[in-house]
């Protein structure tokens, strides 16, 4: 074989190294840009996914959970001059407490059931917490009856129809796990931090997360932290914060 043709042979050789080397370069190239838009298209659902839960929730809460909140504990410190007009015989405090019935605490009581029907949407899949609203516009239309009939020396609690007292335990518990919940949507940062924890809000037993170890309330039933499954481990009950003492007769 002559040195020509021993040239030729090398030069056909590593041209076809080289075509073989682009073709491969090209077809991983094209593999890593497929893969990389693949990624780019999930991470934009899953920001979307994450914006529509946190704009739900956010609703949630501005809408239902927070409004409720406020008017119940509004009703707690209202009540205590209602009770007023039944206490002594200072004229003044009597005619203030009735007062304060008709003209705060009754339009409060209607305007947290106005919510409850028209935002109900916006509840939890909770079905305790679906009774306990049930029972507070059952009470709030008993009340509103009694009053209207002329009966204003007796409450509902005659009637059989006390305001439940787990509604407020309830509707502050779920405005907490939410807000804990959109807290995380706008901060991810805040999953590495230890929480404030809702057991130091109702005194109940809690749990703890198998994977990331934080304190969780037995109600939820996967962690907002790690998406991990509730664990099963219980903790020690925590400080509670006790709640604005209330007469069961009306509120």
């Amino acid at each position: 074989m002559t040195f020509k043709e021993q040239l030729i042979i090398t030069i056909v050789d590593k041209a076809a190294i080289g075509a073989l080397v682009l073709i491969v370069a090209f077809g991983l190239n094209r593999v890593l840009e497929r893969f990389k838009a693949d990624r780019a298209r999930e991470n934009d659902r899953e920001r979307v996914r994450e914006q529509k839960q946190l704009d739900y929730i956010e609703r949630q809460l501005s809408e239902f959970y927070y409004p409720i909140y406020i008017r119940l504990h509004i009703d707690g410190a209202t009540w205590r001059r209602i009770l007023d007009r039944e206490h002594g015989n200072d004229d003044l405090r009597s005619k203030v407490g009735t007062a304060i019935e008709t003209d705060v605490l009754l339009p409060n009581h209607e305007a947290i059931v106005a919510i409850i029907q028209s935002k109900i949407h916006l509840a939890e899949e909770d079905a305790v917490g679906f009774e306990a609203m049930l029972d507070y516009v059952r009470h709030v239309a008993v009340y509103r009856a009694m009053r209207g009939a002329g009966c204003f020396d007796r409450d509902p609690i005659a009637l059989g129809e006390p305001s439940p007292k787990k509604f407020l335990p309830i509707i502050e518990r779920t405005t907490y796990r939410l807000q804990q919940q959109d807290d995380l949507l706008l901060d991810p940062a805040l999953k590495s931090a230890e929480p404030v924890n809702s057991l130091e809000m109702n005194g109940s037993e809690g749990v703890r997360c198998k994977r990331c170890h934080k304190r969780m309330d037995t109600t939820w039933t996967s962690c907002p932290y790690c998406r991990e499954r509730q664990a099963d481990t219980p903790i020690p009950k925590r400080r509670s914060i006790e709640p604005t003492p209330t007469d069961e007769r009306v509120l």
